[in-house]
């Protein structure tokens, strides 16, 4: 599912949460759920149709088109050096396919309008946020420890679409039983997303409905920060500051933790999507919508790279460039811009990638958008591996994977945590009761897996 500006349409989780977007989470839902009125513009998100009220597969359809004036934003792909083909994975050369480097066109979009908010707001203790606030406060939400040792494990058995217990290469997916705790969010039905460890080593998440960015420490205070345009995804910069992209994709925000101020950048003739920080020190992004890259220093400025592949998800690499989800591949983009679309097998090439991470054994590890239930591994030269996890029922695809300290990959499930060796091997690690939807995962400072579950309006634990 691309990452696309969506506006006047009821989006559906999982469960019976319902909510109203702009750009965010939406790749959560389920777009057989979205329902549109056929007389409203961009009713539906690149690559659908408004038919009988819901958002349809469209024949032949092109991604939204960005909200604003046109500007002039120089060569796209296609009239670059070296890429002889029009952009896009299905038109690439034989040149291209060998993964070419592509240089760059540059846009210098310097920063002329920053938006400022500086003050946090109070939780209080009756998980009610005052309309009317300037002070932060400090409060300890409910923790609850939740032991599962006691259940049984044929319980909770991971089974395949056949309905036989879920194998790879004859190696079956083992279950493994952990003790998860949960931390509820004071404020009500704040629908967390992404979750980060931040630079003090607290753990930042997103919250969706609030438009907050919400703290929690190991010993379980949370405190809000309010955002004047929402959160979608978030990363510790190389400032000491909390970086995000805006719900609407228009700005990239900066929160400090120590002084709660919040200064919002506009990334004009792009809409920002995900986001990391590069080796240059700078902050960089992807913009699925766009077609392209950009990179913006702490000051705000912005230079924008045109790229194929529809790119996603972006890490930095261990070999000093960064690397990024795609359509057909996985995209690798150098500090001065030029990239390189590796692609995959002619049998795998119509696969998009999601998110991406870097694992312990140096390989860009990787989830798809589609198809689901599989999880792919790429070395730096294009070494393809794919991992079926055999869990499309309750893994349409993953939107967060992080390199664990202990050498693998942790990824999210929605019913639950899951762990891939360097060898393939899979362990999945069921919620308790009284958790139902892992979004987003991280490491914590204190090695433990944390993550948002979006359904209870907690933040869970759990031991590597």
């Amino acid at each position: 599912m691309r990452k696309l500006s969506l506006s006047r349409m009821r989006l559906v989780l999982v469960g019976a949460l319902t909510l109203v977007a702009s750009a965010g989470c939406y790749r959560d839902l389920d777009l057989s759920k979205i329902e549109c009125d056929v007389n409203a513009k961009g009713a539906c998100p690149g690559g659908y149709q408004c038919s009988a009220g819901l958002c349809v597969k469209a024949p032949n359809a092109v991604p939204d088109a960005v909200d604003g004036p046109t500007v002039e934003t120089g060569l796209s792909p296609s009239d670059v050096a070296g890429a002889d083909q029009p952009g896009g994975m299905d038109a690439r050369s034989e040149e291209a396919s060998a993964g070419t480097d592509t240089a760059p066109t540059l846009d210098t979009l310097p920063n002329t309008d920053s938006l400022t908010a500086a003050d946090a707001s109070t939780v209080d203790g009756a998980n009610e946020r005052p309309e009317d606030s300037n002070t932060a406060t400090e409060v300890s939400g409910d923790v609850t420890a939740t032991p599962l040792d006691a259940m049984s494990p044929d319980t909770v058995a991971v089974v395949g679409d056949s309905g036989d217990l879920a194998s790879l290469d004859a190696v079956a997916i083992e279950t493994e039983i952990r003790t998860i705790e949960s931390f509820t969010i004071p404020t009500k039905d704040v629908v967390p997303t992404g979750i980060i460890r931040g630079p003090d080593d607290n753990l930042w998440f997103a919250e969706y409905k609030t438009k907050n960015i919400g703290r929690l420490t190991v010993a379980g205070v949370f405190k809000e920060f309010p955002t004047p345009s929402g959160v979608d995804e978030l990363v510790a910069g190389p400032d000491r500051n909390i970086w995000y992209t805006s719900l609407d994709g228009k700005s990239i925000g900066r929160l400090s933790p120590t002084t709660a101020e919040v200064v919002e950048f506009p990334v004009p003739q792009s809409l920002a999507a995900w986001i990391t920080v590069g080796p240059d020190g700078n902050i960089w992004f992807t913009d699925p919508t766009n077609n392209q890259i950009g990179k913006m220093t702490t000051n705000g400025d912005v230079v924008l790279y045109p790229v194929d592949g529809t790119p996603r998800g972006i890490v930095k690499g261990m070999d000093g460039d960064l690397w990024y989800g795609a359509n057909g591949g996985i995209g690798r983009i150098g500090t001065d811009g030029r990239y390189k679309i590796f692609p995959f097998p002619k049998d795998n090439e119509q696969w998009a990638s999601e998110v991406i991470t870097v694992g312990g054994d140096g390989r860009l590890w990787f989830t798809f958008d589609d198809p689901p239930g599989k999880v792919g591994a790429m070395t730096t030269t294009g070494q393809f591996s794919e991992y079926s996890t055999n869990l499309s029922t309750s893994l349409s695809f993953s939107h967060s994977i992080v390199g664990g300290p202990d050498g693998n990959v942790w990824f999210a499930n929605s019913h639950g945590v899951m762990r891939i060796t360097p060898a393939g091997q899979l362990t999945f690690f069921p919620l308790p009761s009284n958790m139902s939807y892992v979004g987003y995962l991280t490491v914590g400072a204190d090695g433990y897996i944390w993550f948002t579950d979006m359904d209870t309006n907690r933040i869970g634990r759990m031991r590597i």
